[in-house]
């Protein structure tokens, strides 16, 4: 689906704001509420008929025992206790195949799908046929170049559809802006991107993909600025690009972040309403040597928000002695529009958070201080992760030690 006067492409269903649900992960509230997803008071979703007979007949028998909370609820003691009154929730675990982390983009601008399709492959060939832990490895390689192949597919597939509606296309400046997505889809994201509108779409992609693939919230975007700005610079030095249009540009990229909705059981929609899915996105802090790390798309970032106003994503400004005061003006104008944007974070606090982050009861942390320095952000709402280097989902699991004593 490729809709008039949109240059970065890709939807994760065939309409905007479409979801889509992981079956095996969300079947056993499903199953109870499918009739009134459509019609309760908050986040509602359309659910065509069609859909729901498939569902009813095919996938929510099989998958409605079989979920990780069904599983759960079986092997714990008062499960309704447990989870409904609020002793423990772990519903991020259960009911997500994933979220809550950072996509390594400065690894994927680096490399491309491509890069990490040539790694699977290398790895999958090296296996030793007689090593038994060698056969769990092979399903999980033999996944990933599968994973991978479909995602160059859904890159072609795009360039495709966008190759044959410029050739059917009369006006001749939306002509060249679908030949030069064209052009973009068959290069981004299999290959790393090499200008500031490959980038974008590169880190679309992404997200789009993960909400493909019905994970949970709070996917976020890191370091933004740090890995977009090499694009920008080079398109500039080039004569390609120019702040407005930069900045245009980011206001689409915006708009297509806040098509990604989430879908939630009706409960968990009274007491978090709204379709938000988290995705934070950082500018500002420092380099890995203590340097203000603020540039260009900084600037941009803030100021698109401040034009295109929509939900998404959490656009957040990283804090240090050193922070520029025309930075802080133009964070501090954002915030006075009221929309919540942009959160202010210290970068002490998330270096100290960090420090001691995947590292056990005692000792340090397995980052060097280089490192959180320069992949320190902030998740969803709000936890400390390092882009690349740890897969977070640090939500949920959260105990009411003293409703415990209820259950007596």
């Amino acid at each position: 689906m490729i809709y008039d006067h949109e240059r970065i492409l890709g939807w994760q269903g065939k309409k905007p704001r479409t979801e889509n649900i992981s079956i095996e992960q969300h079947a056993h509230w499903i199953v109870d509420e499918l009739d009134i997803i459509p019609t309760r008071t908050y986040d509602p979703f359309e659910i065509e008929e069609e859909d729901k007979k498939e569902l009813r007949a095919v996938h929510l028998p099989y998958w409605a025992p079989r979920t990780c909370v069904a599983k759960w609820a079986k092997r714990v003691p008062f499960p309704e206790k447990m989870q409904e009154s609020g002793i423990a929730y772990v519903g991020n675990y259960l009911h997500n195949a994933g979220s809550h982390f950072l996509p390594d983009f400065p690894g994927l601008f680096q490399i491309g799908f491509k890069g990490y399709h040539a790694k699977a492959q290398r790895l999958l060939k090296g296996l030793d046929p007689n090593d038994p832990e060698a056969i769990d490895k092979k399903d999980f390689y033999e996944g990933l170049v599968a994973v991978l192949e479909a995602i160059k597919k859904l890159g072609e597939r795009y360039a495709e559809g966008a190759a044959q509606k410029a050739q059917a296309e009369k006006n001749l400046v939306r002509k060249q802006e679908l030949e030069e997505a064209s052009a973009m889809l068959s290069r981004v994201p299999w290959n790393p991107p090499t200008t500031f509108y490959e980038g974008l779409q590169a880190v679309w992609f992404v997200q789009l993909l993960l909400s493909i693939d019905g994970t949970g919230p709070s996917n976020s975007l890191g370091r933004f600025d740090q890995y977009m700005y090499p694009l920008y610079r080079s398109d500039v030095e080039a004569g390609r690009l120019n702040e407005d249009l930069a900045r245009e540009m980011l206001e689409e990229f915006y708009i297509k972040l806040t098509n990604i909705v989430d879908v939630t059981p009706t409960q968990l929609a009274i007491n978090g309403r709204g379709y938000f899915r988290f995705q934070q996105l950082d500018v500002g802090g420092v380099d890995r040597n203590g340097n203000d790390a603020s540039n260009n798309v900084s600037y941009l970032a803030i100021q698109a928000m401040r034009e295109v106003h929509t939900t998404s994503p959490s656009v957040s400004l990283l804090l240090h002695p050193k922070t520029p005061d025309n930075l802080l003006y133009e964070a501090v104008m954002l915030a006075a529009m009221g929309m919540g944007h942009p959160s202010f974070f210290n970068c002490e606090t998330l270096w100290q958070q960090l420090m001691g982050r995947a590292a056990g009861l005692n000792g340090p942390s397995k980052y060097s201080f280089e490192q959180i320095r320069e992949y320190g952000a902030y998740i969803g709402c709000v936890e400390p992760g390092v882009q690349g280097m740890q897969y977070g989902h640090t939500d949920s699991a959260m105990l009411n030690m003293c409703a415990v004593m209820s259950l007596g």
